[in-house]
C-alpha cells in the first residue's frame, strides 16, 4: 500500500511548529511519524521551494569566499614532451660536479633532454639549518654561485626544468617566516640567473610531480618527508596508496624494484651530493651510506636508472 502524499507546504508548515510533547520544533522524523510517511518523503518535500522552509545553511556566498583553491600537481605528458631526466638531492654547493658533467653527457646520448625534474633539495641551505653544525664553505653565497653555474650549464642541454619542494630548500621558506610561497622563495634564490632562463623553470609548492606515459602509465616523482633506513620502503607505500609507479628523493639511497603487487616500479633517485665535501657525515652514525644516482624516462615511459657501479634499463620485452 502506497504512502499518502502531501503538498510540500504541509511539511513546511509543520516544520515551523512546536511539538507539544518536546517543546521544540518538529524534527523530520517526528513529522514522518505524524503523517505516516517515511522520513525521506519529508526531506524531499522540504527541499521543494514551495514548502516555504528555510534551511539552516551557511550562506553560499560565505562558503565561496572561504573555499581554498589548492594547488594541483604538475602533470607532464611524456608522449607530448618526449624523454626526460629525473633527479633529486643536488645539495648545492656540496655537489659532485664531475657527476653532473657525466649526467649531462648521458642525457645527450639518450636524447632525454626535453625536461629535467628536480625532485627537491636542489639547495642545501646548511647556514639556515636548525642543527648545531654549520659548514663554513656551504653558506648561501656559495650555494647561489654553484646553483647558478649549474643551471646555466643544464639549460644548454635541457629545454625546461621542473622544480618541486624539498625539505632543505624549504629552510629558506621557513627563514622568511612563510610570508611568501615556497615558489617565490626559490625564485629569490635564483636571483643571479638570467631572467630568460628563470622563465624556463617551472616551480611548484608541492613535493611531487606526475609524469603520464603512454605505455607504462603514471609516475609519481616525490620528495616525501618520511625517511626509512630500509631502501624503497617509502616508495612502496606510496605506490600502494597512489596506484602508480613511484620515484622518490630524500632518502639519499639509489635503489630500484617493484611494489608488493609487482605491478608498479618503485625507485629511489640517490642524488648528486658529494659525501667527501659534506663535513657532518664525518660524525659517527648508524645510518646507511649515501649513494649517488639519477634516472631517465623514455617517451613511452620506460625507466633507465644510474648509480655507482651499475646501470639498469627496464625496457619493453618482446611480446609484451
Amino acid at each position: 500500500m502506497s504512502k499518502p502524499k502531501y503538498d510540500p507546504k504541509v511539511y513546511g508548515g509543520l516544520k515551523s511548529q512546536v511539538n507539544p510533547d518536546t517543546g521544540a520544533t518538529y524534527t523530520n522524523s517526528e513529522i514522518a511519524k505524524l503523517l505516516d510517511v517515511d522520513e525521506a518523503s519529508v526531506r524531499r518535500g522540504l527541499s521543494r521551494p514551495e514548502s516555504g522552509y528555510s534551511k539552516h545553511l551557511v550562506p553560499s556566498g560565505v562558503i565561496s569566499q572561504l573555499r581554498a583553491e589548492l594547488e594541483t600537481p604538475i602533470l607532464l605528458d611524456s608522449l607530448e614532451l618526449g624523454a626526460g631526466a629525473i633527479t633529486a638531492d643536488w645539495h648545492h654547493p656540496l655537489t659532485d660536479y664531475g657527476l653532473v658533467n657525466t649526467f649531462i653527457e648521458q642525457a645527450r646520448d639518450l636524447k632525454a633532454t626535453n625536461y629535467l625534474i628536480v625532485a627537491g633539495d636542489w639547495f642545501n641551505v646548511d647556514s639556515l639549518s636548525a642543527f648545531d653544525f654549520k659548514q663554513d664553505e656551504a653558506g648561501l653565497g656559495a650555494e647561489m654561485l654553484g646553483s647558478t653555474a649549474t643551471m646555466e650549464v643544464l639549460f644548454k642541454t635541457f629545454k625546461r626544468v621542473i622544480f618541486s619542494w624539498g625539505n632543505h630548500d624549504a629552510r629558506m621558506h621557513k627563514a622568511l617566516g612563510y610570508k611568501v610561497p615556497f615558489t617565490k622563495a626559490m625564485k629569490m634564490m635564483f636571483e643571479d640567473l638570467d631572467p630568460k632562463l628563470l622563465k624556463r623553470i617551472q616551480f611548484t609548492n608541492l613535493d611531487h610531480i606526475i609524469v603520464d606515459t603512454p605505455v607504462r602509465g603514471k609516475y609519481l616523482i616525490a620528495h616525501p618527508k618520511t625517511y626509512n633506513q630500509v631502501p624503497l620502503t617509502s616508495a612502496i607505500k606510496l605506490a600502494s596508496k597512489h596506484l602508480m609507479h613511484v620515484l622518490t628523493g630524500h632518502s639519499h639511497h639509489t635503489a630500484l624494484g617493484y611494489d608488493r603487487s609487482g605491478r608498479y616500479v618503485v625507485g629511489e633517485l640517490g642524488g648528486f651530493f658529494d659525501i667527501e665535501q659534506t663535513q657532518y657525515l664525518q660524525r659517527t652514525t648508524g645510518f646507511p651510506n649515501w649513494t649517488q644516482g639519477y634516472g631517465f624516462l623514455s617517451k613511452d615511459g620506460f625507466l633507465h636508472m644510474e648509480s655507482e657501479g651499475w646501470s639498469s634499463f627496464i625496457h619493453k620485452r618482446s611480446g609484451r
